[in-house]
């Protein structure tokens, strides 16, 4: 599937991975980098779909000219919040510090970032909140964002409630029980109007 994945030195006993697939650069701490890899993918593919044009794809090179592969969408996601902080300020995005902020995307830097503590679901649930801003933002803005905030944030939250099993993705189709269960209520609240 062309992933390649690299493993860096563990900080504070955290391991740590840089993780390179078609669409994707992606640092990754503590959770699965294959796992997490494939997933990405798998949300590109359905993001592809459901908006119906991908970020950074050009028209057919002139003749003559060979097609330049597109640049890969940039996520990174840490297991503490101070490895967030350190991490935005690091890359020149300003990681908001105050609660609940767990996540940003940046248009400035296009970069996704979040961090996910509490386990593998709510590593999942913001790795897709996050780059689905960032697919969205790039895909259907020039990067230049949307102007409606319930809008915004309405389809982030529907992408990060995918669902994954490790083989199968379902775009909006997972919210788990649990921390989760606000953001879905909003959701269905605006989608039932």
């Amino acid at each position: 599937d062309g992933m390649e994945i690299e493993s860096l030195p563990a900080e504070g006993g955290i391991p740590r991975a840089q993780i390179t697939t078609e669409h994707y650069r992606i640092y990754l701490e503590k959770y699965d980098p294959e796992d997490t890899g494939r997933l990405m993918e798998a949300a590109y593919r359905a993001w592809a779909v459901f908006f119906g044009r991908e970020p950074h794809r050009t028209a057919a090179p002139a003749p003559g000219k060979e097609a330049k592969p597109a640049p890969r969408l940039v996520v990174k996601g840490y297991a503490t919040p101070q490895s967030y902080q350190a991490g935005g300020r690091k890359d020149g995005t300003p990681a908001p510090t105050g609660a609940p902020n767990m996540g940003m995307y940046w248009t400035g830097t296009s970069i996704a970032h979040f961090y996910a503590p509490s386990g593998k679901d709510a590593m999942r649930y913001m790795i897709l909140h996050e780059a689905g801003h960032q697919y969205h933002y790039i895909a259907m803005t020039g990067n230049g964002g949307a102007t409606a905030g319930w809008y915004i944030e309405g389809l982030a939250i529907w992408s990060g409630s995918s669902s994954w099993d490790g083989h199968t993705f379902t775009l909006g189709g997972g919210v788990k029980p649990g921390p989760l269960k606000a953001p879905a209520r909003a959701l269905s609240q605006i989608t039932s109007d």
